[in-house]
């Protein structure tokens, strides 16, 4: 029988900026295809208004769970059952080692009907859209400051972000008492949380949670991984944080200076450079530069490596990549010159890290089209902030401009 169980849909939380819940950070949100919803309407549920055990036990969750118990796959999970076709480990792969659950487990604690006891023991807290930076390649809905960014792109004709209008509301549900106590009755053997935004450290709710799992006794078996943006450190931070099993921390940095500062607006690398100095330092932490490479960044991928492993020779440096919007994407890089920029950090990086990169970096051409709109964009949010992209990425900027004129050169031809 072909295995396509997996044990998060039985105790994984996985919430969103906005309150919705999904099976997992890899599940298919397309068409909201793994977000709890309600039945009948099919309205997706939300943490602002319905019950944790609701949302555990609502039609999508008991449907995946009841597919996984039939061998069946459900299309909710067809990321990680695309990429095990091809050979590759998937995040269902990697959490059925990391929990000790199995399929004839589940199935004695399922019901009929797909429901379950709730009691979540892996927590991926989004925690709304409170942030202190609106970096370019981010959005109003992982980010409070963006929200009036957006609008004057709108009036610039710049409507990217326009689907997020009229969501401001949502975004309370982590500041609620309400959602935090229901955590607590029905996250009672939790052994790992995973923390990000918004910016998760300005959420004083949630340094109150890790609190009470001090207090009550619970901390020492639980692994705490954040995701934070190198701009504030609360007083408090390594009091707590040393209470618990083990702590990591992804520092989003994503170029060095002030070409950070322009993608982390409006933030100072002074800052950003003491915190992650600072947490270097720290024995109890576990410390990762997490870089999202973009359109922005990808000509500069061999400086940001080379000068942070000098300082710091014990660094760990892992990459995401931007897939949206797709005009920021770095395969709107033409394949050849990926190839000679992946070039640079050969041997420079873990194998692991470069065949990540590697991967990332591979797909196809993005069309012609998306020059134009990174154009279009990168003009318009240099006016508004009064911000240089030619100033701030000269060689980039060059290299950009050749690009444009080969393709009016073109067109006029």
């Amino acid at each position: 029988m072909k295995d396509t169980f997996c044990p998060l849909p039985w105790l994984h939380l996985a919430t969103h900026p906005l309150g919705h819940v999904s099976l997992c950070c890899r599940s298919e949100f397309k068409d909201q295809l793994s977000v709890a919803k309600h039945s009948g309407t099919q309205t997706a549920m939300n943490l602002g208004r319905d019950s944790i055990d609701a949302i555990m036990n609502s039609e999508t969750f008991r449907e995946v769970r009841l597919a996984m118990l039939s061998h069946k796959e459900h299309p909710a999970c067809r990321g990680c059952y695309d990429i095990e076709k091809q050979g590759v480990s998937s995040k269902r792969m990697v959490e059925k080692r990391r929990f000790n659950l199995s399929h004839k487990k589940a199935l004695r604690q399922t019901s009929e009907t797909g429901e379950i006891d709730t009691d979540i023991r892996y927590l991926e807290l989004r925690l709304g859209n409170t942030c202190n930076l609106k970096c370019v390649t981010c959005n109003p809905m992982s980010s409070s400051l963006w929200i009036e960014d957006q609008k004057q792109l709108i009036s610039e004709g710049v409507d990217i972000y326009k689907c997020f209008e009229g969501i401001r509301e949502e975004f309370r549900w982590p500041n609620e008492e309400r959602f935090w106590s229901d955590l607590q009755k029905e996250a009672r053997s939790v052994e790992k949380i995973y923390i990000n935004g918004g910016e998760p450290t300005l959420i004083k709710k949630h340094w109150q949670y890790l609190q009470s799992l001090i207090e009550n006794g619970m901390s020492q078996k639980i692994d705490l991984v954040y995701s934070i943006n190198a701009t504030y450190l609360p007083k408090q931070a390594r009091e707590v944080w040393r209470n618990f099993r083990s702590v990591e921390i992804n520092l989003s940095v994503d170029d060095l200076y002030e070409r950070n500062e322009y993608i982390r607006f409006p933030s100072k690398w002074e800052t950003t450079e003491s915190i992650l100095s600072q947490l270097y330092k720290w024995k109890e932490v576990k410390l990762i530069v997490l870089q999202t490479v973009s359109l922005y960044n990808i000509f500069y991928l061999e400086p940001f490596y080379r000068q942070l492993i000098e300082k710091y020779p014990q660094l760990i440096i892992s990459y995401n990549t931007v897939l949206h919007p797709e005009f920021m994407s770095p395969l709107v890089v033409p394949k050849q010159e990926r190839v000679q920029l992946l070039e640079r950090i050969s041997g420079r990086i873990c194998d692991r890290q470069f065949k990540k990169m590697q991967g990332a970096l591979s797909g196809e051409t993005r069309p012609i089209e998306d020059w134009f709109q990174f154009q279009r964009y990168v003009q318009s949010l240099d006016k508004i902030r009064g911000q240089s992209f030619p100033q701030t990425f000269p060689e980039a900027d060059e290299y950009f401009k050749g690009i444009f004129q080969k393709v009016h050169n073109f067109f006029d031809g």
